[in-house]
């Protein structure tokens, strides 16, 4: 972005045009996951990042920033929830498919993405 923008939760002003607020990079996002909401809070996330599964304990959240897809002020890092029910979790995958997010700063939201299996935001659960 040109050193000139600035990022508003409705609208990005570049000089003096208010453009449509942005959204992430279109390939991170799968519409039809559009439907998803992760109903926790940042809190929340840190206090249950482990749960118990069959004796062993294993990750339910895994965070990370966006890197090149990152928008300053609006959209810098993602979520993945093993237990989110958009997740495909089945004992014929071999590796739970999480449901990912990004939170959008300025709305203080989670915002829907894609499974990981999309993203590849998770190389190893």
């Amino acid at each position: 972005w040109p050193a000139t923008t600035t990022f508003y939760a409705n609208c990005v002003i570049s000089k003096t045009v208010c453009e449509p607020e942005l959204s992430i990079a279109d390939d991170l996002e799968d519409g039809a996951m559009s439907h998803c909401s992760l109903g926790v809070s940042w809190q929340e996330i840190s206090n249950h990042a482990r749960l118990v599964n069959e004796g062993k304990a294993i990750k339910r959240f895994y965070t990370g920033g966006l890197g090149q897809f990152t928008q300053p002020d609006m959209f810098e890092v993602w979520v993945c929830d093993i237990l989110d029910p958009c997740s495909r979790n089945s004992a014929y995958l071999s590796l739970p498919d999480l449901m990912c997010y990004t939170f959008n700063e300025a709305s203080r939201t989670f915002k829907p993405l894609a499974l990981n299996s999309k993203l590849e935001f998770v190389r190893q659960v």
